[in-house]
C-alpha cells in the first residue's frame, strides 16, 4: 500500500442476545496522537497495546471515507471528517477486492472515491450443514471524487 500507511482497519462482530451481530470497527495504529484523534472523530476509545501501538474501537455503523488507493486485496482510505489524517489500510485477504466489493469495484476505485465503509452480516453454510454468521466489509454510496 505504500510508506505513508499508518494503520490497519478491521471489522469484528459482537453477538447480541437473540443472535444478531453488531459491527465493531477496530483501527490498529502506531501513534497515540492518531489513535486519540480517530477515537474522538469516531466516538470510540483508544487504548495502548504495549509495544504494539494503539487500538481504536468504535461501534459506529459506518466509516465515512475517502478511498485513496486500491490494490488486488486491500484498500487505503482516510476518514472524511479528517482528510489530512494519515492513511489507513483495510486488508481483505484471503479475498480479492472484486470478491468483497463486486466485479466493478476496481474500476470505480481507480480514481479517488467517497463512500461509507460498512459491515454486512453474511450467513455461510459450513461443511457440517450448520450456518455461520460472518461480517464482511462493504461500500455504500460510493461516488467518484
Amino acid at each position: 500500500m505504500g510508506a505513508e500507511l499508518s494503520g490497519w482497519a478491521a471489522v469484528h462482530g459482537v453477538r447480541l442476545p437473540g443472535g444478531e451481530m453488531l459491527p465493531v470497527w477496530r483501527l490498529a495504529v502506531a501513534s497515540g496522537e492518531l489513535a486519540q484523534r480517530a477515537a474522538r472523530l469516531l466516538g470510540g476509545t483508544a487504548e495502548a497495546e504495549g509495544s504494539h501501538g494503539w487500538t481504536v474501537v468504535t461501534r459506529a455503523s459506518s466509516l465515512n471515507v475517502v478511498i485513496t488507493r486500491a490494490s488486488a486485496s486491500a484498500l487505503g482510505f482516510r476518514l472524511m471528517s479528517a482528510p489530512g489524517m494519515a492513511l489507513i489500510g483495510l486488508d481483505l485477504r484471503p479475498w480479492s477486492l472484486a470478491d468483497v466489493f463486486g466485479p466493478t469495484a476496481a474500476e470505480l476505485m481507480a480514481r479517488w472515491a467517497l463512500g461509507d465503509l460498512v459491515a454486512w452480516v453474511v450467513v455461510i453454510k459450513d461443511l457440517g450443514g450448520g450456518f455461520v454468521r460472518h461480517l464482511t466489509p462493504a461500500l455504500a454510496s460510493l461516488a467518484p471524487v
